[in-house]
C-alpha cells in the first residue's frame, strides 16, 4: 500500500531560495533547496524483498518570488513556474531489524514526480525491506530547483 507523506507531516525541514544572474526567455531563474525528513512506518514480515512507493509532498517557498500583478488583480489567478532543471535524493535514515540475519533495506529510484502545483511539489521514491520484524520509521530528502514565473492562470474551482 502507497506510503502518502503530507507536507505538514514533515519533520526538520529547511529551505533556501535565491534569484540568480542568469535568466530563461528574458525571465529571471531563481534557485531553490529544501529538504526535511518524512516520518512513517513501513513493516516487513517476510524474508522476501517488499517494496512500495514513499510519495512525499513538499511545500517550495514560491511564495519569496517576486511576481509581477496579477490580471486585473484578481486574487484568482495563480502563478505558474517552470522547472528548467532539477535534482533529488532520498535517503534512509531510521532502520531496526529486531537482531535478524539477511535482512535489508534499500531505496530503488527516487525522482521529482510533478512539478510546481500552487507551490508544491511531489517526490516519489520506490522503497524496499526485507526480514521478519524489520522497519523503515524516516527517510531524509532533498530537492533541488532552478525555476521561473512563466505566467498566470485562472483558477476556476
Amino acid at each position: 500500500m502507497p506510503i502518502n507523506i503530507e507536507h505538514k507531516d514533515v519533520k526538520s525541514y529547511h529551505s533556501l531560495i535565491f534569484k540568480t544572474n542568469d535568466e530563461k526567455d528574458g525571465k529571471d531563474l531563481y534557485f531553490i533547496s529544501v529538504s526535511g525528513i518524512a516520518s512513517f512506518n513501513f513493516i516487513c514480515n517476510s524474508q522476501n524483498w517488499i517494496r512500495d512507493t514513499l510519495t512525499i509532498r513538499v511545500q517550495l517557498p514560491v511564495s519569496l518570488i517576486p511576481l509581477p500583478p496579477r490580471p486585473n488583480h484578481n486574487p484568482l489567478y495563480y502563478p505558474i513556474f517552470n522547472i528548467t532543471q532539477n535534482t533529488v535524493l532520498v535517503s534512509l535514515n531510521s532502520i531496526n531489524s529486531e537482531n535478524q540475519q539477511n535482512c535489508g533495506y534499500a531505496i530503488d529510484s527516487f525522482n521529482l514526480s510533478s512539478g510546481l502545483n500552487f507551490g508544491n511539489t511531489l517526490i516519489e521514491s520506490r522503497i524496499a525491506l526485507r526480514g521478519t520484524q524489520t522497519y523503515l520509521y524516516r527517510a531524509g530528502f532533498k530537492v533541488d530547483l532552478l525555476i521561473n514565473f512563466d505566467h498566470y492562470e485562472l483558477n476556476n474551482l
